[in-house]
C-alpha cells in the first residue's frame, strides 16, 4: 500500500487539472475546478496526459495479484488446521464425527432397516450392530407445545417476579410478620397436599387440573397477600371452550361465544403449564408412532469410525440423481433446521430460484435511486458534458454545490 501510495500519489499531483481552463466543443473556455483531495485521485490526470493511467494499471495488477496470493496461503493454512483438528484423536472419538446427515431419501429407504442394509458395507464384517440410524420424523405438534410451554413458563415467570418486588417493597423492616405468614403459608400447602393426594389419583386428568385451578383461585391464605392488596395480582380474562377448559381470550378468536370469567394470572398460568406439561410428556412415549409423526426423508447415521463416515459421505449412495443428497458431515445439533429436514431436491431448487428472484430485484430497485443521486452529485460536470444540461451553466455555483 505504502508504494502505491508513492508513486500513485505524484503522478496524479503533478501538472493535472486543478484550476487550469480548457476548451469546450463549442469553442468557449471552461475551468476544470478539481480541488481538495480530488486534485490526489486519478481523476486530476490531465485528458493531454492519459498515458499516466498505465501506472494505475500495473498497481491494480499487482495489488489484486498479492491479494490473491495472501488469500490462498490463508486458505492453505486453514486447511492445514482443519485437517490437523479432524484426525486429532480426541476428534476422531467424537460422536458428531462419526455421524453423517443424509437427506432426499426416496420412500422405500425411509426405515431404519433399509438404511442398515444400504450402509452396512462401510463397518468391518458388514456387522449393522456397529451402525445407529435415526430417521428424522416430523415433530412440528410437538415443538408447538414446548414453544408454548416456554412462552408461558417465561409469563409466570415474569408475574411471579413482579409481584415478589412488589413484597419487597412493602416488607420493610417487619420480620416478624414475614415469619408468621411463612409459617401460615406452609401449614395451608401441607394441608392442601394432604387432602388432594388421595382424590387426585381417582379423578381424571382434566378434572383434576380444573380442580386444583379453582382452589389455586380461591386460594385466601397466600404468603403475597400478607403484604399486598389482592387486586395487586393481575388478572387474566378466560372463557371456557368446548372441551371444558379455560382459555385466555388472547388465543380464541373473538367472535367465540360462551361463558367468561376473570382469574388470577398465576392460577391459570400454573394449570395451562401442567397441562401442556401433561400432553408433551404423553407425547414423548409415543415418537416412533406413524399416525402421530411421519417420517421425513432425512435422517442420521453413526457409523464405529470416522473413515468409515467420512467414505459413507463421499461415495454414491442412489442409483438416480438428485436422491440421498447433499450428504453432511459433523452436523451439531443446533445447526440444524428441524423444520427444513423435509426439504426435497425440487423445494431446494425452488426456493433458491425465489432468492436470486429477489435478489435480482433489489438490486433493479436500488439502481435507480443510485443513478439518481449520482447524477445529481455531478450536476457541475454534466453541464458541460452533456448539451442539453448546458442552462445549468447559468446558475450560482453555490446552488450546483447545494444540490451536489
Amino acid at each position: 500500500m505504502i508504494i502505491v501510495v508513492t508513486v500513485l500519489l505524484p503522478i496524479n499531483y503533478n501538472k493535472g487539472k486543478g484550476n487550469n481552463f480548457y476548451s469546450t466543443t463549442d469553442g468557449d473556455n471552461a475551468q476544470w475546478n478539481v480541488a481538495g483531495l480530488d486534485t490526489l485521485s486519478w481523476q486530476n490526470v490531465d485528458p493531454a496526459r492519459t498515458h499516466r493511467y498505465w501506472a494505475h494499471l500495473v498497481c491494480a495488477v499487482l495489488v489484486v495479484s498479492w491479494s490473491l496470493f495472501r488469500m490462498y496461503r490463508e486458505k492453505i493454512h486453514f486447511i492445514d488446521a482443519r485437517q490437523r483438528f479432524l484426525t486429532s484423536p480426541e476428534h476422531r472419538l467424537k460422536a458428531s464425527a462419526r455421524t453423517i446427515l443424509v437427506t432426499n431419501i426416496p420412500s422405500e429407504y425411509r426405515s431404519k432397516e433399509a438404511l442398515e442394509a444400504l450402509y452396512d458395507v462401510f463397518v468391518d464384517n458388514d456387522d449393522r450392530s456397529r451402525l445407529v440410524v435415526w430417521v428424522n420424523r416430523d415433530y412440528k405438534s410437538l415443538r408447538e407445545l414446548v414453544a408454548k410451554r416456554r412462552s408461558l413458563r417465561h409469563a409466570l415467570e415474569k408475574e411471579e417476579l413482579r409481584i415478589m418486588r412488589l413484597c419487597n417493597k412493602k416488607l420493610g423492616k417487619n420480620s416478624n410478620v414475614a415469619g408468621g405468614s411463612q409459617t401460615d403459608g406452609k401449614d395451608d400447602r401441607d394441608s392442601r397436599v394432604s387432602d388432594d393426594e388421595n382424590p387426585m389419583r381417582q379423578e381424571q386428568v382434566p378434572q383434576r387440573l380444573n380442580r386444583i385451578f379453582e382452589q389455586d383461585c380461591a386460594e385466601g391464605k397466600q404468603l403475597w397477600r400478607t403484604y399486598l392488596k389482592p387486586s395487586a395480582a393481575s388478572q387474566v380474562s378466560l372463557i371456557r371452550g368446548k372441551d371444558d377448559d379455560w382459555k385466555s381470550t388472547s388465543f380464541v378468536k373473538f367472535w367465540v361465544a360462551g361463558e367468561s370469567r376473570k382469574a388470577p394470572k398465576v392460577a391459570w398460568l400454573r394449570t395451562e403449564i401442567a397441562r401442556l406439561t401433561i400432553q408433551i410428556d404423553a407425547l414423548l412415549t409415543d415418537l416412533d408412532n406413524d399416525a402421530l409423526f411421519k417420517k421425513q426423508n432425512s435422517a442420521f447415521i453413526q457409523f464405529d469410525r470416522q473413515m468409515a463416515a467420512h467414505m459413507a459421505c463421499s461415495l454414491v449412495s442412489h442409483s438416480k440423481a438428485g436422491r440421498m443428497s447433499p450428504r453432511f458431515l459433523e452436523v451439531a445439533p443446533h445447526e440444524v433446521v428441524w423444520a427444513n429436514m423435509d426439504v426435497t431436491s425440487l423445494g431446494r431448487f425452488v426456493r433458491t430460484c425465489i432468492a436470486l428472484v429477489l435478489f435480482a430485484a433489489i438490486l433493479l430497485l436500488w439502481a435507480v435511486p443510485t443513478t439518481i443521486l449520482g447524477s445529481l452529485s455531478q450536476l457541475a460536470s454534466l453541464s458541460f458534458t452533456v448539451s442539453w444540461l448546458r442552462w445549468l451553466r447559468s446558475w450560482p455555483s453555490w446552488i450546483l454545490g447545494l444540490i451536489s
